[in-house]
């Protein structure tokens, strides 16, 4: 995830506000909600650079009491342009709402009480509550008639990002959002309960390892525990290159099923296939989720569940398993094992896959330098934006070691090879260390400075 927390001097901020008819649903007249859109920015990019920026206040949001009951996000160039992801790439944007001034921490996570920032190691506070958040699927915030997330108008909110610019020169880009915002009526307050199977970290990473036969899945799961009794009113999925689908479902009752979110990949053609270089596999443009007046319903102290499932045949470094709920509390629920009401599923209908494509990284140019030999393993030093040395020849059992000095945080992961793993961003000396366990060759780069630090590991039996 984004970095962490840090005052920013915000670079400029671009603010349109223009009310439009209703939006997504009939409501009364006198009740007809606003469309607001605003942009933040210019956010300038240096070449090939990869951008994780955390904001704090300063960040354009309406300034009225009201409710949302609608967001979307997306990158635009000055005119407004919506900007190609083989251009720059949105990795993903979240927004927390951290409360009014004087009283910062009223508002909270409702998964989290700390969070680890992107250094691996410094604690943060969770003092904000997450609200809204997008990645290359480009979610969208949609909440049924009658509920919506609610804001104070000196309200400060949180915003964090991670772009990828893919061109050789800099460029300058906007966030621009669009909000569905109803100041006229009482809505039923709902909050974004973030489910993430590696929760609690601003870079929540893991590894598919791979090497597993055709068809087979590599599943991790994560459980909440509802605090008081209510009903989830919406929801969708978030995972990266691989992902099969991510799995709601109620422990309690049987551990069934509420809702599978699943992907729809871009075909072949598709501009995210096109960026160059390229600096992680390519996600989902699109995760389906659903829409229940309703609700589903949840008993206090009841567990809810996300599995989110990949592909294990091919290897997948740094993905996510994230499912972003919408929870009502509702002292009303007695029963949360109730039979379940129909739910609205609303999915991409465009052109796309529906099985995660085989897509192997290429590095962003080959390692140089002579093979260092290295049988019984060793130690990679990394800093000044390389890894020493670049070319390893090592056995099969060996453990290498990657040594991290300087301030500038790094990472090594592989971008092909037999099997995936990567290191966590660190700095400072500290150290991650590998056992190489299957043969092959593995080519790793620095997913935070993929042109200029790559390197290539050929494990052999003997």
């Amino acid at each position: 995830m984004p970095a962490g927390l840090k005052s920013l001097l915000v670079r400029g901020v671009v603010l349109i506000a223009v009310a439009v008819a209703v939006f997504g649903f009939a409501a009364p007249a006198h009740a007809a909600p606003q469309q607001l859109t605003y942009r933040y920015g210019p956010i300038t990019l240096g070449p090939y650079e990869v951008d994780q920026n955390t904001i704090l206040g300063n960040v354009p949001k309406p300034n009225v009491d009201g409710f949302i009951t609608g967001m979307e996000a997306d990158l635009v160039d000055k005119s407004g342009n919506k900007v190609s992801p083989a251009h720059v790439m949105l990795h993903h944007i979240v927004f927390l709402n951290l409360g009014q001034p004087g009283q910062l921490g009223q508002h909270h996570d409702w998964t989290c009480n700390v969070f680890t920032s992107l250094n691996s190691s410094l604690k943060v506070p969770a003092l904000a509550d997450r609200f809204y958040a997008s990645g290359e699927e480009r979610n969208t915030l949609s909440l049924p008639d009658g509920y919506g997330y609610q804001v104070k108008g000196d309200d400060n909110w949180v915003l964090l990002w991670m772009l990828m610019n893919h061109h050789a020169v800099t460029d300058q880009v906007y966030i621009e959002y669009k909000i569905t915002y109803e100041t006229q009526r009482r809505l039923s307050p709902a909050y974004m309960v973030w489910l993430d199977v590696e929760n609690c970290l601003q870079d929540p990473v893991f590894d598919v390892p791979g090497g597993s036969g055709i068809g087979s899945t590599y599943s991790r799961s994560v459980t909440w525990t509802t605090p008081v009794s209510g009903r989830i009113v919406a929801g969708g999925g978030h995972l990266h290159g691989g992902g099969k689908d991510a799995v709601l479902s109620q422990p309690d009752c049987g551990d069934r099923k509420l809702f599978t979110s699943v992907p729809l990949y871009g075909l072949a053609n598709d501009p995210v296939y096109q960026a160059r270089p390229v600096m992680h596999e390519p996600g989902p443009i699109n995760m389906s989720g659903f829409l229940s007046q309703q609700g589903l319903p949840l008993g206090k102290g009841q567990k809810l569940k996300l599995t989110a499932n990949y592909d294990n045949r091919y290897p997948h470094s740094r993905v996510m398993g994230i499912f972003g709920t919408y929870f009502v509390p509702d002292p009303a629920v007695t029963d949360g094992c109730a039979p379940l009401p129909e739910l609205q599923n609303y999915a991409s209908t465009g052109p796309g896959r529906r099985e995660p494509p085989r897509f192997k990284v290429p590095l962003a140019r080959k390692p140089v330098g002579r093979v260092r030999n290295l049988p019984r393993g060793g130690t990679v030093e990394v800093g000044d934006f390389q890894f020493k040395p670049e070319r390893i020849r090592t056995r099969v059992g060996s453990t290498l070691r990657w040594k991290f000095d300087g301030s500038a945080l790094h990472d090594v992961t592989v971008a092909s090879g037999p099997r995936a793993f990567s290191s966590p961003n660190m700095n400072g000396g500290h150290v991650y260390r590998k056992k190489l366990k299957t043969p092959g060759t593995y080519r790793l780069f620095c997913t935070l400075h993929a042109t200029k630090m790559v390197q290539e590991i050929k494990v052999t039996r003997r």
